[in-house]
């Protein structure tokens, strides 16, 4: 699975230690993973990544920020919801591209009454006004920054990034091994500054092989969305060749299994795949996914769990059903033995219902 939400009563620091390990963040009062995200409706990929804190120095851009600062308080602590950090950041929400929360309340608890995390605050002071402030959780060794905000007036001052230093050099004071900023997009710039923040100790989840490793080895290309495109396009010019009807679709439901209300479903979490035959919206035809973490096709039949109310076909996006695997017909890594297979089978069960 792409895609998994957990919703605990009860949050032990070396657990959160383990589910930052394996690339799981904070939603609310739940916990999360996702390996493929959408903005604009276009698709990209989650990179996780997190700091070697022992690896980690002060380096030149965390000096230069420390000097301009300087006149700056910086106050960290237990974390609370006041009215005037929720003033920040309904300010700060204004001056930004991208969607966050609705409110502070909303990010930290949602609307759960219990609280499962250790989390601190980080606040900047100037003089008694209040500029800047940003979260994060406490596990066993490891922290995890939830996010920061800030008074845009202060934009030169680079707040953002200052704080997530701070967040930073607390925790390495208190000797916790890793520090995990979240994820980054490639190709959607807007998680790009999170790249250059300890970069000499930063490290990226390989999710193909489950390791982490060095930012510098990241290849932008491999498991991409624009790779697993590429792949499937391709497939579909061979099923083309021996007359099978195809064509690539998004998925619409591809982040489904992360809605409290399907939790456990264990839904179809691709974000595109190849569907094959005519359409019908009463019928679920196999479709076929291109996985990097194996670098094979999978050919899937699928079950319904819900059904759209007003359905279209479409040309580039699939909203019918909300899909549930159900058995891998085949497996291969070369596309035209799928494309050779599938056509073989949909040839014998014409034959047989002739």
């Amino acid at each position: 699975m792409f895609s998994k939400a957990h919703y605990p009563d009860i949050l032990m620091p070396e657990d959160l230690d383990l589910y930052l390990a394996d690339g799981w963040f904070r939603w609310g009062q739940s916990i999360f993973t996702t390996s493929f995200l959408n903005f604009n409706s276009l698709f990209y990929r989650a990179i996780w990544l997190r700091v070697v804190l022992s690896d980690f120095n002060d380096d030149k851009t965390f000096k230069k920020l420390s000097k301009l600062n300087a006149s700056f308080r910086v106050e960290i602590q237990q974390a609370s919801i006041t009215p005037e950090k929720e003033a920040l950041f309904q300010s700060y929400k204004k001056g930004i591209t991208f969607k966050v929360s609705e409110s502070l309340e909303a990010l930290l608890f949602g609307t759960d009454k219990k609280r499962i995390y250790d989390t601190r605050e980080v606040c900047i002071y100037d003089n008694d006004k209040l500029i800047a402030c940003g979260f994060f959780d406490m596990g066993k060794d490891s922290a995890a920054g939830i996010n920061s905000f800030y008074d845009h007036e202060y934009k030169k001052h680079s707040l953002g990034r200052y704080i997530i230093y701070s967040k930073m050099m607390y925790c390495k004071n208190l000797g916790l091994q890793y520090f995990y900023p979240g994820y980054f997009a490639p190709g959607y710039p807007a998680f790009d500054y999170k790249l250059d923040i300890g970069r000499s100790a930063l490290e990226y989840l390989e999710t193909a092989n489950e390791q982490w490793m060095h930012i510098n080895t990241f290849d932008s290309v491999a498991g991409s969305i624009s790779e697993m495109r590429e792949k499937l396009s391709n497939l579909v010019d061979h099923l083309n060749a021996v007359d099978i009807e195809a064509r690539v679709l998004t998925y619409r439901y591809f982040d489904a299994n992360l809605v409290a209300d399907f939790n456990g479903y264990n839904l179809f979490d691709y974000p595109i795949f190849i569907y094959c035959l005519e359409f019908v919206p009463e019928i679920i035809n196999p479709v076929i996914v291109y996985d990097f973490r194996d670098q094979h096709y999978h050919l899937i039949r699928n079950m319904s769990v819900g059904m759209a109310d007003k359905i279209e076909d479409q040309s580039t996006e699939y909203s019918a059903h909300l899909m549930k695997p159900k058995q891998v017909i085949f497996s291969s890594d070369n596309p035209e033995i799928m494309a050779t297979m599938i056509a073989s089978a949909f040839r014998s069960n014409m034959k047989a219902e002739s």
